[in-house]
């Protein structure tokens, strides 16, 4: 995924997966506040309707989960982390092949 940087660069990348995404449908999972730092947990539903980062439209349902973190100060965001299943939106669009390997 491409890095987003200040408010031009997001309001770029939110359009171009809304493109791609049209019916995007995110669910904040858990919300937590403590001290400088807030935490979501999230989850994405979605169809692939369009090109997405050269990835042509499949038509698949698909599903993933991700966190973030941020660090405020001084009344702005100051750092971002952020962890998201890229390798199983990878196997749901078939651009990258599922092993015969049992994750139990």
């Amino acid at each position: 995924m491409p890095e987003a940087r200040g408010p031009a660069g997001v309001k770029q990348l939110a359009a171009m997966v809304r493109a791609s995404f049209p019916d995007l449908h995110f669910t904040i999972e858990d919300l937590i506040a403590e001290g400088d730092k807030v935490v979501y947990r999230y989850s994405v539903g979605d169809t692939h309707q369009k090109d997405f980062l050269g990835i042509a439209a499949t038509g698949k349902q698909i599903h993933f989960t991700g966190i973030h973190i941020y660090r405020i100060g001084d009344h702005r965001l100051q750092e971002e982390w952020e962890n998201w299943d890229t390798l199983g939106l990878m196997h749901q669009l078939g651009v990258i092949p599922q092993s015969g390997l049992s994750t139990r």
